[in-house]
């Protein structure tokens, strides 16, 4: 596949099974919204906190199932199934993102003294969009059967960025990256009119349902696609 190929791929991706789909939005959107009210249930608040986190674990499972089951050349979502496994695989997700966004949680707060946060959260932004690829190929580095890989090998990482070709990824994480986020200011500005139209959470928990979702599962068979191996020597 080329770069294009890629793109429009991973866009289809998502849709590809709506029944699929639909339960990985369920889930994201439980994740998301327990947390959130987790203060109207009283003592039973933590509890509530905990379990919100335990979905969003299983969240991060299903990415990671995403990509491997994308590296081993499947078309289409992965089921649910083996939640076990696919809950053992979430925390390795969720280890991966934790450590390697530390930096980014440390700049936010240690310019929360500033008069304004904007700067840190700028720049919290500008060291995610530089991790991220990194991030990336350590996922796909795990989720590869074929390499027996341990966490955070940085020369692996940046060896295998070297063999898929430095101008090929950067294209490719430019592509999607762009798309990404004219899908999220697309998806955030639908958000506001809703809101606005019924002064409710409808917008919200659309985003959280629909948009979140689909680019999740964009950006995470993107991530496969660039790596498969037949890909590689593809222009």
């Amino acid at each position: 596949m080329n770069i294009g190929e890629i793109v429009k791929d991973s866009l289809r991706y998502p849709f590809s099974d709506w029944k699929k789909f639909l339960i990985f939005a369920v889930i994201v959107l439980m994740g998301m919204l327990l947390p959130h009210f987790a203060s109207i249930f009283g003592y039973l608040a933590l509890i509530i906190l905990i379990i919100g986190f335990l979905i969003q674990i299983l969240e991060y499972g299903y990415w990671f199932r995403i990509i491997k089951s994308s590296l081993n050349g499947s078309m289409k979502p992965p089921e649910f199934n083996t939640w076990s496994n696919m809950f053992k695989d979430g925390i390795s997700m969720f280890i991966i993102l934790f450590i390697y966004l530390i930096p980014a949680y440390l700049i936010i707060f240690l310019t929360e003294a500033l008069p304004s946060l904007s700067s840190g959260i700028i720049l919290a932004i500008v060291y995610f969009i530089i991790i991220l690829p990194i991030i990336a190929v350590e996922v796909v580095q795990m989720a590869d059967d074929n390499i027996d890989s341990k966490m955070f090998q940085i020369r692996e990482i940046i060896k295998k960025i070297c063999i898929l070709g430095a101008n090929r990824f950067i294209k490719w994480y430019l592509t999607t990256g762009v798309i990404f986020l004219i899908i999220l200011a697309l998806g955030i500005g639908a958000v506001m009119v809703v809101e606005k139209l019924t002064f409710s959470m409808i917008g919200t928990i659309m985003f959280w349902l629909l948009v979140f979702p689909y680019l999740s599962m964009y950006l995470t068979r993107s991530i496969a696609l660039i790596f498969q191996r037949k890909n590689n020597q593809d222009k």
